[in-house]
């Protein structure tokens, strides 16, 4: 299995209340490309992930949003991952990278959220008198 983070997380504009989501490729053997969807067909609602079987056969990207269950991505990437006979190493590696960036982006949103409502004069100084 090959995972790729194909778009990190995004911070958006003013507008975008919520973070834009990363998304993730994954390439397995095309004779277990039936298995690998129904593993993600059965992770994807509890997961809160939506993911796209690519035109490819073996070829599928996993788009995580702000609201996605990192831990029920890790557990169907390990299914897969088990499936070819994978390092699950690797899939820990990953969901800790995704945890991170996801924070980042977080911590990112907030601060860049605030920084726009001061230059908006969203807080005026008559409060204070």
């Amino acid at each position: 299995m090959r995972l790729q983070i194909v778009q990190d997380f995004g911070t958006g504009d003013i507008e975008t209340i919520e973070i834009s989501p990363a998304a993730l490729a994954i390439e397995v053997d095309p004779r277990m490309a039936g298995e690998v969807d129904r593993i993600l067909m059965i992770y994807s609602v509890p997961g809160r992930f939506a993911w796209i079987t690519e035109p490819f056969p073996g070829r599928f990207r996993l788009d995580i949003d702000e609201f996605s269950d990192l831990d029920r991505i890790g557990e169907a990437l390990f299914e897969i991952a088990e499936l070819g006979g994978d390092d699950p190493a690797a899939v820990r590696a990953l969901i800790r990278d995704l945890h991170r960036r996801r924070e980042e982006a977080i911590e990112r949103k907030e601060a860049d959220s605030i920084d726009d409502e001061i230059a908006l004069g969203l807080y005026g100084d008559d409060e204070y008198f």
